[in-house]
């Protein structure tokens, strides 16, 4: 593996421990929400680097998605992947949360975010491996 896609993957595997060890927590579940879906933006930034493509300054995970779609043998849920890109958002601006008509994501979505992101590295490892 290049070392460009095994420093994306490193830093996606920081991420998906963070999630995991901030779950349990409920007021933290924003928090590790949003660490999922950096998990799964470094995952997918490892598949543009091993493309040898220009990694993109964005952190929309449809966007991101769109540009390794063809890369993957597999169809990640795109609602998850657009609640995850909401969720950073309002991580970001608190002045957001609250006015959204989402909030703050409960325990069992932090835990269905996290199984997500994580089969995602897992199945980007497999490519890039």
């Amino acid at each position: 593996m290049r070392e460009h896609v095994q420093e994306w993957i490193d830093f996606a595997r920081i991420d998906l421990l963070s999630a995991i060890k901030l779950a349990d927590d409920d007021n933290l579940t924003t928090s590790a929400a949003f660490h999922a879906h950096q998990c799964c933006e470094k995952a997918f930034k490892a598949l543009i680097e091993h493309c040898e493509k220009p990694v993109p300054k964005i952190h929309d995970l449809i966007k991101l998605y769109s540009d390794v779609k063809l890369e993957l043998d597999f169809f990640p849920d795109e609602d998850i992947l657009d609640d995850l890109s909401r969720i950073y958002i309002d991580s970001r601006y608190p002045s957001m949360i609250g006015q959204t008509p989402y909030g703050k994501p409960a325990l069992q979505d932090v835990k269905r975010y996290i199984n997500f992101s994580s089969d995602i590295i897992e199945r980007v490892l497999l490519i890039v491996s």
